[in-house]
């Protein structure tokens, strides 16, 4: 009764009800749908709630039958509702024979030879998954592994499944389990608490591609993605609970703006006091009375139901038979329409014990690699991301000196600090990074003492049993299965009660589960023969790795794909860079950060333009200013339309269109970008090698018959000949020869193309491609765009090899829509152009730049501090390149933006603020302590520039600037746009 006034609030919100109405304004049909009369939703008090059997026996004394009648409805109920475990549909007669050919198929492709220690780990492992029937498990993945590797796609294996060498025969595996001897026993324990966990990264524009061949497979009623519970956070909570009590719209957006994720809806009302960026906010606390209170009684309190992000279940009978099924707003295609993504009401936790769950996961890190490789692979078609070496010394340099912005998995001032720290030499020291920093603050890992090993800090093992399991990370406790391995070693538990031990004191912090069951762990070491001081020595490892750490696996495949990545930055910077912005969000800074560093690593940056920019992010060849001209091959990356605001997905179709002449047009080859250059990659990721892939099946593994020939089998193809080549083609779609590119080998020929989905038609309209468009007007009659659209292509400069004079095009904006509705009553014939009024004055430049800024997210030809330098040296400030370089405990002073604000919490309590302070030369790490933060720090979170005054700070040859003043700075820029609002955002909390 007491949450009343939250269940209201709620109530209130679902039907656009305030606290003085009592029906609200949402309809409760659609408008073409009979109207039934509305009635109150609200309860009018708090009785509406679960009695206890002495409340309900008071409240109904007078009628004891309907006690005993709810008592007799209880007997007639199953004390047992819940289902069975479902089954994985079988793809082979005999799942375990040919699990175990595949396996060793893959084994020789990869290893070449098979030698007999290799033969030995896959006939355990093999034995094992085979003795737990989990046979099926590894061949399902490696089915959907298999199809996108045959479509090109990039992909690997994520946690504790990198610990499998059958994984990494199979192909889902990038990381050798069995060179780097990896604990296969974390993955899968013998008792068989544990069914397979199988996660698997691919590229996020593909993830519902692979996850629709599932449906596609197995059918659509035996599919579907388990759900994930929204819940109110503290913006949602102020927004909605604001709406309710009908406070104005400008104070909710005011408080809610300044609140980032380090604020909990329970601490809301305390850090109006204790936070300055609320404190100095002139925040009324009286007005917003309700507001808090209700944000304690809503925290975490379920707002909806959505698709899980990657959770995908597989059944052989349909799921409704096991589980309430509904629809997502997503879509899903399941080979004969497309429509609503199917979801189970139960989420991860609940869905794990009755079915069985494959993780179909993305990382952007994958889409950077592939759009790497496509862009290479224009020049070298046998460039391969997945053949890169991984022990490169330039590679390993870099990650030395913490170049590494842009880098995925290894991008955050942590990762590049603690790479410059450990002197990252190999990937196993890359691993023992993402491990050590990756988890973030609730880590387990202890990262400093890590490190300080590492450099030279004398350390002991008490017994030689610690060093067959801590010798490889200095003694420390890095990864999950060294818990295990202690546990079991020390204590005699079984590898599955190991594991579960584990997981519960990480789990149970609060309730401190090492100490509950503290003496059963010392009495069993004692029992083993181990001294009372080893046997202490063990507890307080195992119970001190308390926080989320990672499988050593994991932390090699993140690791993997950080080598990678910095070889292809290294080696082909406008390529990646290309690739690194068309896969935003990918990493931790966004694209104005890395554009301003592919400039400064010698990256020309080309604005849009309609007739040059495409769907993606492109690399063209680019001349210098200076004489004499030279042409730098793939010195720049032009940019894509879709960087434009307000330019909708449809206009940008409309505009290739016009340009190339396309019939037909799919909405999937447009989202695959085919009129970006690309080389076909059809065959550039196949999980194993062609003998693998086309080996005949064993005469003993019968049931492996092809999809073609009805059964659910091994789909064997030779490699697609590639029907459409440069030379083949027409004049007019030569210049488009990514059309042959971006089609993927089942399309080429005739299989594996979705029903009722339009394919791309490659011939153009007619044997000559249309004209570039010439003129303002021009566009405006082939594309037909609306006139925002319009004036944002004119504003951000998409105009400028047509006109320059952006204030010209945009007086002429009217005359244009004019002309575009007067030619379409024409009936094709031909009708002069307006003429554009060229006497008008231009913006000033700064102001272009800014109107760039505003529609285009990042800055073109130069940061906007390069138009503050001036003035800020002339007042003696530095620049953010030239405080880096600063002698320790040198003081300076620094002008920015200040960008990635983190509150990392402290053991003392006290906070500390760490940013990015980024200028035209790049980006320097702040840090804030909690009596600098208390008195300035309402500048740098509310300000989009700030001074800050401070000193150097060195740490392990990692400089930090150590703030001790800031104070908001008013730029000059602001002249530029006459006291409109700069288009910048203050310091971003997507950290939180």
């Amino acid at each position: 009764p007491a949450h009343f006034p939250a269940q209201d609030a709620l109530v209130c919100s679902d039907t656009l009800c305030t606290v003085e109405e009592v029906i609200g304004r949402k309809p409760l049909r659609d408008p073409s749908q009979p109207q039934c009369s509305l009635r109150p939703a609200r309860a009018i008090n708090a009785e509406r709630y679960l009695r206890s059997p002495e409340e309900a026996l008071a409240l109904f004394k007078d009628r004891p039958d309907l006690i005993e009648n709810t008592v007799r409805v209880t007997d007639l109920c199953d004390d047992d509702v819940l289902p069975q475990r479902t089954r994985l549909p079988q793809i082979f007669d005999d799942p375990p024979n040919a699990l175990r050919h595949i396996t060793f198929a893959g084994a020789e492709a990869r290893h070449k030879k098979v030698s007999p220690r290799l033969k030995k780990r896959l006939d355990y492992e093999l034995d094992r998954i085979a003795r737990m029937g989990f046979a099926d498990h590894f061949l399902t993945a490696w089915d959907f592994c298999k199809w996108a590797g045959g479509q090109g796609y990039q992909y690997s294996g994520r946690g504790s499944v990198v610990d499998s060498a059958v994984a990494y025969c199979l192909g889902f595996s990038r990381i050798d389990a069995f060179a780097h001897n990896l604990h296969f026993d974390r993955f899968l324990t013998e008792d068989g608490d544990k069914r397979p966990d199988i996660d698997i990264d691919f590229e996020a524009k593909h993830r519902d591609d692979v996850r629709n061949y599932v449906i596609r497979k197995y059918g659509s009623d035996r599919v579907a993605t388990v759900s994930a519970i929204g819940a109110f956070n503290t913006r949602g909570i102020v927004r909605e609970v604001g709406k309710v009590l009908g406070v104005e719209p400008a104070v909710v957006g005011f408080l809610a703006k300044r609140l980032h994720g380090a604020i909990s809806p329970r601490t809301l009302e305390e850090s109006l006091q204790s936070r300055p960026e609320l404190r100095d906010s002139d925040i009324d606390r009286n007005r917003l009375h309700w507001i808090l209170r209700l944000g304690k009684m809503l925290s975490d309190v379920p707002r909806n139901i959505r698709a899980h992000s990657s959770g995908v279940v597989i059944s052989d009978v349909p799921l409704s038979e096991t589980v309430p099924v509904q629809w997502s707003g997503g879509l899903q295609d399941d080979g004969e329409r497309e429509e609503n993504l199917r979801i189970i009401q139960w989420d991860k936790r609940s869905a794990r014990h009755y079915f069985d769950k494959f993780d179909v996961l993305c990382l952007r890190g994958q889409d950077v690699l592939a759009g790497t490789e496509d862009r290479v692979r224009i020049a070298d078609i046998d460039f391969r991301v997945d053949a890169l070496p991984l022990d490169d010394e330039e590679t390993y340099r870099a990650m030395q000196s913490g170049e590494l912005i842009g880098v995925p998995q290894s991008a955050s001032p942590a990762m590049r600090q603690a790479h410059i720290r450990l002197g990252t030499k190999d990937i196993h020291d890359a691993s023992l990074v993402q491990a050590g920093i990756r988890p973030g603050v609730g880590g387990a890992v202890k990262i400093n003492e890590l490190i300080a090993r590492r450099r030279g800090k004398p350390y002991t093992f008490e017994h030689p049993d610690f060093e067959k399991i801590l010798g490889h990370t200095y003694g420390i406790v890095v990864f999950q299965e060294q818990i295990d391995q202690l546990l079991s070693v020390f204590a005699g538990y079984t590898a599955g009660i190991a594991e579960d031990i584990r997981e519960r004191i990480n789990k149970s912090k609060r309730e401190d589960y090492g100490e509950v069951i503290r003496d059963e762990l010392i009495e069993r070491m004692l029992k083993n023969g181990y001294a009372p001081e080893v046997a202490q020595h063990a507890f307080d490892l195992i119970t001190g790795f308390k926080g989320y750490g990672f499988a050593q696996g994991h932390a090699l495949a993140f690791a993997e794909i950080s080598i990678r990545s910095i070889w292809c930055q290294q080696n082909h910077p406008a390529e990646y860079f290309a690739a690194l912005l068309d896969a935003q969000p990918a990493g931790y800074y966004g694209p104005c950060t890395l554009v301003n560093e592919a400039r400064l690593r010698g990256v020309k940056i080309l604005p849009v333009d309609v007739n040059a920019s495409g769907e993606r992010f492109e690399v063209e060849d680019v001349r210098t200013e200076q004489e004499p001209e030279i042409t730098v091959p793939n010195g720049g990356i032009r940019l894509a339309l879709t960087t434009v605001r307000d330019l909708s997905s449809e206009t940008r179709k409309r505009i290739l269109m016009a340009r190339f002449g396309v019939r037909d047009v799919s909405r999937r080859a447009f989202e695959d970008g085919f009129l970006a250059p690309a080389p076909d990659r059809s065959e550039a990721k196949i999980p194993m090698s062609e003998a693998v892939r086309d080996s005949p099946p064993p005469s003993s593994c019968p049931g492996l018959p092809g999809e073609e020939e009805g059964g659910r089998g091994m789909e064997v193809h030779p490699p697609a000949p590639n029907h459409l080549t440069p030379g083949s083609l027409p004049l007019g779609i030569c210049r488009v020869g990514a059309w042959r590119s971006r089609l993927r080998p089942a399309q080429r020929l005739g299989r594996g193309c979705p029903p009722n989905q339009k394919t791309l038609d490659p011939r153009p309209s007619s044997l000559f491609p249309p004209p570039p468009f010439s003129s303002l007007f021009d566009f405006a009659r082939r594309v037909r765009p609306e006139r925002n659209e319009l004036e944002a292509l004119i504003l951000c400069g998409a105009f400028d090899s047509l006109c320059p004079n952006r204030r010209a095009l945009l007086w002429a904006v009217p005359d244009a829509l004019r002309d575009m509705r007067a030619v379409d009553g024409l009936l094709g014939l031909e009708m002069p152009e307006p003429t554009l009024d060229l006497t008008i004055e231009d913006f000033p430049n700064a102001e272009k730049l800014l109107h760039e800024r505003h529609y285009l997210g990042l800055d073109v030809h130069e940061h906007l501090m390069h138009f503050e330098r001036e003035r800020v040296s002339a007042k003696g400030g530095v620049t953010t390149d030239a405080a880096r370089r600063l002698k320790v405990d040198e003081r300076a002073i620094v002008v920015g933006n200040p960008i990635r604000l983190r509150f990392p919490p402290t053991p003392s309590g006290k906070r500390v603020v760490f940013f990015d302070l980024e200028d035209e030369t790049g980006l320097l790490n702040v840090t804030c302590f909690d009596r600098v933060y208390q008195r300035f720090g309402h500048a740098f979170v509310c300000h989009p520039y700030v001074t800050l005054v401070g000193r150097a700070q060195w740490r392990d040859g990692c400089t930090a600037f150590l703030v001790e003043q800031a104070y908001p700075y008013h730029p000059v820029i602001e002249t530029a746009i006459n006291g409109a609002e700069l288009p910048l955002r203050p310091a971003d909390f997507l950290v939180g």
